[in-house]
C-alpha cells in the first residue's frame, strides 16, 4: 500500500485546486466591495447627508448602531441555515438587501427611512460579512479553510484603502445620493454574481453529501453542546470584551488626540498607519501563520491590544509612541480578524460553526452598537479621556484572560482525554489490545464477515497498521485497522465479536487507534459508516461530504469501490500530545 500520492494523483488534482483558489479570491473581492460599500462609506455620506438634510450627528449615529443590533440579532439563524447548507441562497440575498437599502437610503427624507435603512443593513451585514463567509469556506474546505480565511481577510483589508477615497470622490462629484446609487450598483454588479457563482448550490453532489435531516440533527447537538463549553463562554467573554473595547477606541480615538493637543498633521498619521498595520499583520500571518498553532497567534494577540492601550496612555503629544502604538493597535485588528474565524475550530469543533460564531457574533456586535455611547458617557461624567483610557486598558486586559482561560480548559481537556487513551490501553487486565500478525488474517475477516464490513481489500502487508482485542483465552475478538495517506489516515474495519460488544470494547479500540495515529504524527482521520454514525458523533467525528476527504482516501477501494455511497462520511482533526502524556504512553507501552 502507498502512502503518497502519485504523481498522477497529485495531477489529477490540480484542476480542483486551481477552482478553490478562485473561489477563494472571488469571495474575497467580494468582502472588500461589500465592507467598503455598507461599513466604510458611512463616515464619508453622513456629513453631507446631515448638512442636506439639517439631522444631528447623534440620530445619524444612533441608526448605525441600531444596524450594528439587528446584524448581531441576525448572526445566529443566519449562521444556522448556512450550516444546513444554505450558504449561497443566504449571501446572494444579502447582497440584493444591501442594494435596495443603499437605494432606498438615496432616496432617503427623513428620519425613519433612515433607521429603516439600517436596520435592513444590518440584515444584509449578518448575511455577508465575515461571519457568514467564514461558515461557507469552513464547510467547503475542511482541511484547509485557515489558509482561505487569512487571504480572505488580507484582500478586504484593504476594503477602507480603496473605498473610502472613492467615496470621498463620489461625493465630491456627484453629491451622496448618487454615490449611495454607484454603491449599491456595486453589490448588484460585483457581490451578488460572485455569491451566487462562486459558492456551492446546496443542491450539488446530493448523492455524496450527508443526510439533510442528519446533518440538522448534528449541528443541533454542536449548538447545544457549545453552550454547555467553557471554552465557548471565555471565547464569547473575550471577544465582547475586546470589539467593546475596539469599537470604543475607533470612534473616539480623533477626538482624544484632539483633546491632547495633538498636531494635524501627528494625528492624521497616526490614523493613517492603522490600516497598513491591520495589513501588514494578515500578510505576515498568511506567510507564517501554517509553522504556528493559532492559539499561540491568538496569545500574542490579546497581549498586544492592551500593550497598545499602555503605550496610547504614556504616549502623551509623543508621535513616535504614537505612530508605535498605531502599528500595534492595527496589528492586533487585524489578526483578531483571522483568529475569530479560525479558533472555533481548533479549540472546539466545525460542526455547527456558523451558528457557534453567530452565537458569539451576537454579544460581540451589541458591545460594537453601545461601547461608543459607553465611552461617551465615561468621558462626560469624568470630564476627559484619561477615565476612557484606563477603562479601555481592564476591559482589554479581561478579553486576555479570557483567551487564556480558553487555551488553558482546551489543552487540559486534550491532555486528559489523551491521559484516558493510554489508561484505557493498558488498564485493562482481561483484554488485550496489540498490534495485528499475519497469523490474525483469517480472524479478522471472520469478524468484519460477522459485522457485515467489507474485507476483500485487507491483505497481510494492511494488517501493519491494524490492532486486534484479545480475551483471556488468546481469541481474537475485536479489530481495527488505519489506512494512511501522507497525514492523514482512513479509520476503518471496526468490528467487535457479538458477545464482547456491551463491554465498550468498541470504544477501547477506537481510542487505541487514535492513540497510535497521534504517536504517529497523523493529523486527521476519516470514516464511512452505515449504522455507528452516532457512536463516532460521541467520539469527537463530524460528518462531512466523500469529495471533502484527501485525494488518497478518496481514491482507497473502500472509498472508491466497496462501501456504498449511502455510508455517511466522517472526520476528525487530531492534535499533538502533550510531552508528559507521550511519556506516560511510552512507559505504558514498555
Amino acid at each position: 500500500m502507498s502512502t503518497m500520492q502519485t504523481p498522477q494523483t497529485a495531477k489529477s488534482n490540480k484542476p480542483a485546486d486551481m477552482s478553490a483558489t478562485l473561489t477563494t479570491w472571488a469571495l474575497a473581492l467580494a468582502q472588500l466591495v461589500s465592507w467598503g460599500s455598507v461599513y466604510y462609506s458611512f463616515s464619508l455620506l453622513v456629513v453631507p447627508m446631515e448638512q442636506t438634510m439639517g439631522w444631528s450627528r447623534t440620530a445619524t449615529n444612533a441608526a448605525l448602531s441600531v444596524g450594528l443590533l439587528v446584524s448581531g440579532f441576525a448572526a445566529y439563524p443566519i449562521g444556522r441555515w448556512i450550516d444546513h447548507g444554505l450558504g449561497r441562497r443566504i449571501m446572494a440575498i444579502g447582497s440584493v438587501i444591501a442594494a435596495v437599502m443603499l437605494l432606498l437610503w438615496a432616496g432617503a427624507h427623513s428620519l425613519t427611512v433612515l433607521f429603516v435603512v439600517w436596520i435592513g443593513l444590518g440584515i444584509s451585514m449578518a448575511a455577508t460579512f465575515y461571519d457568514p463567509v467564514f461558515a461557507v469556506i469552513t464547510h467547503r474546505y475542511p482541511r484547509s479553510f485557515r489558509n482561505k480565511i487569512t487571504l480572505i481577510t488580507l484582500v478586504a483589508g484593504f476594503a477602507s484603502t480603496v473605498f473610502i477615497p472613492l467615496t470621498q470622490l463620489l461625493v465630491g462629484s456627484v453629491g451622496w445620493r448618487t454615490s449611495l446609487i454607484v454603491l449599491a450598483a456595486l453589490n448588484l454588479v460585483v457581490c451578488l454574481p460572485i455569491h451566487v457563482l462562486a459558492i456551492r448550490s446546496s443542491k450539488s453532489d446530493v448523492k455524496s453529501r450527508p443526510n439533510n435531516a442528519e446533518v440538522k440533527v448534528a449541528n443541533d447537538a454542536a449548538t447545544r453542546r457549545a453552550l454547555r463549553s467553557p471554552i465557548f463562554w471565555a471565547l464569547a467573554v473575550c471577544f465582547t470584551a475586546y470589539y467593546a473595547t475596539f469599537a470604543a477606541l475607533t470612534f473616539h480615538l480623533v477626538p482624544l488626540m484632539v483633546e491632547r493637543g495633538v498636531s494635524n498633521a501627528v494625528l492624521v498619521t497616526t490614523m493613517a498607519l492603522i490600516g497598513p498595520a491591520q495589513v501588514a499583520a494578515r500578510a505576515i500571518w498568511f506567510t507564517f501563520g501554517r509553522t504556528v498553532h493559532v492559539s499561540t497567534v491568538g496569545i500574542i494577540i490579546v497581549t498586544l491590544f492592551p500593550l497598545s492601550t499602555v503605550i496610547l496612555i504614556s504616549a502623551g503629544h509623543s508621535p513616535a509612541l504614537l505612530w508605535l502604538f498605531a502599528l500595534c493597535y492595527g496589528a492586533a485588528n487585524g489578526m483578531m480578524t483571522i483568529l475569530r474565524g479560525t479558533i472555533v475550530q481548533d479549540l472546539m469543533w466545525t460542526e455547527g460553526y456558523g451558528a457557534v460564531s453567530g452565537m458569539l457574533s451576537f454579544p460581540s456586535n451589541v458591545a460594537k452598537g453601545i461601547a461608543p455611547i459607553a465611552a461617551a458617557s465615561i468621558w462626560s461624567f469624568a470630564r476627559g479621556y484619561v477615565a476612557v483610557e484606563w477603562t479601555v486598558f481592564l476591559v482589554s486586559i479581561l478579553s486576555a484572560i479570557a483567551f487564556f482561560v480558553a487555551v488553558r480548559v482546551s489543552r487540559h481537556a486534550l491532555t486528559r482525554t489523551a491521559r484516558c487513551r493510554v489508561q484505557v490501553i493498558t488498564d485493562n487486565s482481561t483484554m488485550k489490545i496489540r498490534a495485528a500478525r499475519s497469523e490474525d488474517l483469517d480472524a479478522i475477516a471472520a469478524l468484519l464477515a460477522e459485522n457485515e464490513l467489507p474485507a476483500s481489500d485487507v491483505t497481510p502487508d494492511l494488517l501493519r497498521d491494524f490492532a486486534v482485542a484479545e480475551d483471556a483465552h488468546g481469541s481474537v475478538v475485536g479489530t481495527v485497522g488505519l489506512e494512511r495517506f501522507g497525514t492523514e489516515a482512513l479509520l476503518r474495519s471496526l468490528a467487535v465479536a457479538k458477545p464482547k460488544r456491551s463491554a465498550g470494547l468498541g470504544s477501547k479500540l477506537l481510542t487505541h487507534a487514535e492513540y497510535v495515529a497521534l504517536t504517529s504524527g497523523l493529523s486527521e482521520l476519516w470514516l464511512l459508516t452505515t449504522t455507528a454514525t452516532e457512536f463516532f458523533r460521541r467520539a469527537g467525528y463530524a460528518l462531512d461530504a466523500r469529495p471533502s476527504a484527501p485525494t488518497g482516501i478518496r481514491t482507497s477501494t473502500q472509498f472508491a469501490q466497496l462501501c456504498p455511497s449511502t455510508a455517511v462520511c466522517m472526520r476528525k482533526r487530531l492534535y499533538p500530545l502533550a510531552p508528559s502524556t507521550l511519556a506516560v504512553g511510552e512507559t505504558a507501552k514498555r
